[in-house]
């Protein structure tokens, strides 16, 4: 019988750890050593947290590291110490050095949520949801020096729904990915794959969000900012200013009619049984649910009513 393949693990969030679960059960590997990101404190009372995979990791009792830096000598001693075939990473969040891609024979493999050469980087669900695209998925590929550039093992592709936001497809995508990854690694390992260099002139890039991109520019097509709402919910979210305060905008709809009066971008248009109606640069924006400075999350029917026939949505232009 073939010995389980030794296996070091590295993610951080939901997204990895329903991978780490799985892989944690099946007979066909060992996994010597599980790294995540340092515990950091989490929402409004900023409590001190487990990451998603160290709570795996205890679960299935499995050795953890949780270093500060992957740049040193002891990260790499670390690494070499466990004695991989293959290091797997899953939304980590660091970069590894090329001397700790060289440590295991079988290399590293990266399990990324999008179709590469599209959305390499931070925020490939977002980014898909972002463009409109109708579908995604997930790519295996073995790991070089720059950021998810190496060749593809294998692409799962999965269609993205409707009432689909960052969320819901997240979480659809680390189902396929718990799936379907222990296949993969058994293939690669038994020398069943053949690594498929990337069209790197077809190559996207995504980055980290930050909180300023959930900002609404109401000079933009009504599609687009429907796809913002979707793309960027929960975080960073999207949002606009009224009188100078922050809404958020949790759900709405992009309505391609004609502003026939021209008016300006982000004014109130009405309010029917879908929303209140938003004109923007083209088209208008419904929003059924959003959520003033200090309040709860509320439907427009709840707080349409108040909303004075002159108002205006965003910055207001400096003078």
């Amino acid at each position: 019988m073939t010995a389980p393949a030794r296996i070091v693990f590295m993610g951080t969030p939901d997204y990895a750890a329903g991978i780490l679960s799985r892989l944690a059960r099946d007979p066909r590997f060992d996994i010597v050593l599980v790294v995540s990101q340092p515990d950091r404190p989490q929402g409004r009372r900023q409590e001190l947290l487990p990451t998603p995979v160290r709570l795996v990791a205890e679960e299935h009792k499995l050795p953890l590291i949780q270093p500060a830096r992957v740049r040193d000598d002891a990260f790499a001693a670390a690494i070499t110490a466990a004695r991989p075939d293959l290091i797997l990473t899953a939304a980590y969040g660091r970069i590894l050095v090329p001397r700790v891609l060289a440590i295991p024979p079988r290399g590293a493999i990266n399990v990324h949520g999008s179709l590469l050469p599209l959305y390499r980087g931070a925020a490939p669900v977002q980014a898909a949801l972002l463009a409109g695209d109708r579908e995604t998925g997930i790519s295996w590929l073995l790991m070089d020096e720059e950021v998810d550039h190496g060749p593809v093992l294998q692409r799962e592709r999965l269609k993205i729904l409707d009432t689909d936001d960052s969320a819901s497809l997240m979480e659809r995508l680390s189902l396929l990915a718990a799936a379907k990854t222990g296949d993969v690694l058994a293939a690669w390992l038994a020398g069943e794959l053949e690594p498929q260099e990337q069209n790197h002139a077809k190559a996207t890039f995504t980055r980290l969000l930050r909180r300023e991109d959930g900002e609404m520019d109401w000079e933009r097509p009504a599609h687009e900012l429907a796809l913002q709402v979707r793309g960027l919910r929960p975080w960073p979210g999207a949002w606009t200013e009224l009188d100078g305060k922050r809404v958020k905008i949790h759900a709405a709809t992009a309505r391609e009619a004609k502003n026939d009066n021209n008016t300006a971008p982000g004014s109130l248009l009405g309010l029917d049984p879908e929303g209140i109606r938003i004109a923007a640069g083209s088209g208008e924006l419904v929003i059924s649910e959003l959520q003033f400075a200090g309040r709860g999350r509320q439907t427009a029917d709840a707080v349409g009513h108040n909303l004075a026939p002159d108002t205006r949505f965003g910055k207001k232009p400096r003078t």
